[in-house]
């Protein structure tokens, strides 16, 4: 394997500026390319020395696949994921790490730094069991603790949960503490020998881990009397949305729940390819102003928003046929009416009917469609289901009234700009306007926001500030 590999030097024309005054001189492109050469291999030179000897690997065991738990953890590879974690440990960045590793180890250095990128990122969450094996795409891919207790809640009373695509193992752990016996798949070889590894070190000793298919295992599926299934939505390297193309496919997990207790993970856009309900009911689950799940559940009843933290309480909400089927059930008030503005928590905008469903319980109205904002002329105690803002003053979205705005009330160019159902850009904007120095001006006003709203007869801007 060549020290220096091409792909380096295959690169160096983009990082020149400006391209054309470098190529109308070939003699300063080919110093260029010779000092950028040097420092490299000075610098590889230097990193690899502090390596653990690729003697140490055979080609096999270099280029070997799978590449399981026990490798990293009592085999050859023991080393080199040490070295790798001491480096990130330290503050080393991946970027300056990868070329050096990868010439020298190939695929297994690369999947030491996947390794030991997870395992600082999930020692930096302390909320976290202590995980054994982390890959850094699992963590980044898998569900956090109150979402896991969340999923495992569901199967209280169940004797033995199969769970579809185990990943990281974070829903087997939480699913091992509530039920007697959880038969996790996992079709990823590598991936469940991590899943593996993670068990024993936490010393759960109720679950079985099978390298397989759902579609193969028939005869597990037989054994469950409750199913949790996350799966896959990538095909061909692309995201899919519609349930019924992930893996397994939405009404493969249907039919095969007769009988049992399902609950299905899958993203929040899927669900509008979710609209005949009569086998289950959704939830919309979230967290941190952030919609993160659509979780299904094979058993009657209406679609619910939910709410989890970490340290406080649940909040739930359910979207009933009325929210949905009542279009005149919802209020709007014009926002020169409006003395407080309300931005909806995403999981709100994405259930069928969550904006009905909110207005209804909060007693707020509709500023702009049911995407944009909500308002009220009252006041609204602290929610979780929404941010509020005060409005401060409004004005016609046109340049030249919210300069006025800007001067009016000395703003800098740290105020945040946001939208709504509005064509605008944002950072255009913000470079558009004329922005007052923080430091000349001790009497501005702190404000939140600039708030751009298209009611859809008119364009507005309004200035607010967090309630």
């Amino acid at each position: 394997m060549p020290l220096f590999p091409d792909e380096l030097t295959g690169e160096l024309p983009e990082l020149l500026s400006p391209p054309d005054v470098f190529f109308a001189e070939p003699f300063f492109i080919t110093s260029l390319r010779s000092f950028v050469a040097a420092v490299g291999v000075i610098m590889l030179r230097v990193t690899v020395s502090e390596m653990p000897p690729r003697f140490k690997y055979s080609e096999t065991e270099l280029n070997q696949k799978p590449v399981t738990g026990d490798f990293w953890l009592r085999g050859p590879g023991q080393e080199l994921l040490n070295w790798a974690q001491t480096k990130i440990s330290a503050g080393s960045r991946v970027s300056e790490l990868i070329l050096p590793v990868k010439t020298r180890f190939g695929k297994l250095g690369v999947e030491a730094l996947e390794l030991a990128v997870g395992l600082e990122r999930a020692r930096q969450m302390p909320e976290l069991p202590a995980l054994a094996l982390v890959h850094r795409e699992s963590l980044e891919q898998s569900s956090k603790p109150p979402f896991n207790k969340f999923h495992a809640e569901y199967f209280t009373g169940c004797d033995t949960v199969l769970e579809v695509g185990a990943g990281l193992g974070l829903d087997t752990i939480a699913l091992a503490a509530v039920v007697r016996n959880v038969i996790a798949l996992e079709p990823n070889v590598e991936r469940a020998s991590y899943v593996v590894e993670n068990l024993r070190a936490l010393g759960i000793t109720n679950v079985q881990v099978h390298c397989k298919k759902f579609e193969d295992a028939a005869d597990l599926i037989a054994q469950a009397d409750g199913i949790f299934a996350d799966p896959s939505r990538r095909k061909g390297g692309e995201r899919v949305r519609n349930p019924d193309e992930c893996a397994p496919a939405m009404n493969i997990l249907l039919a095969a729940s007769a009988g049992k207790r399902l609950m299905v993970k899958l993203s929040p856009t899927s669900a509008g390819y979710l609209l005949d309900t009569t086998q289950f009911h959704r939830c919309f689950v979230g967290n941190d102003f952030e919609a993160r799940e659509l979780i299904i559940k094979n058993e009657p009843g209406c679609d619910k928003m939910i709410l989890l933290s970490s340290d406080g309480p649940r909040h739930e909400l359910a979207v009933g046929e009325s929210a949905i089927n009542q279009p005149q059930a919802i209020a709007r008030i014009p926002i020169t009416d409006a003395r407080y503005l309300f931005e909806p928590h995403p999981v709100i905008l994405t259930a069928l009917g969550g904006v009905r469903a909110v207005c209804a319980r909060l007693g707020l109205a509709l500023i702009t469609s049911e995407h944009g904002y909500l308002g009220s002329a009252e006041a609204l105690d602290n929610s979780a289901w929404v941010k509020g803002y005060e409005i401060i003053e409004t004005v016609p979205f046109r340049i030249e009234k919210i300069q006025a705005l800007i001067d009016k009330h000395l703003l800098t160019k740290d105020t945040a700009i946001k939208k709504r159902e509005h064509r605008v850009s944002p950072e255009q904007l913000q470079r558009t306007l004329r922005w007052h120095a923080a430091a000349l001006h001790e009497e501005r006003l702190h404000a939140s926001a600039l708030l751009c709203i298209d009611s859809g007869k008119n364009q507005w801007c309004v200035l607010v500030k967090t309630v």
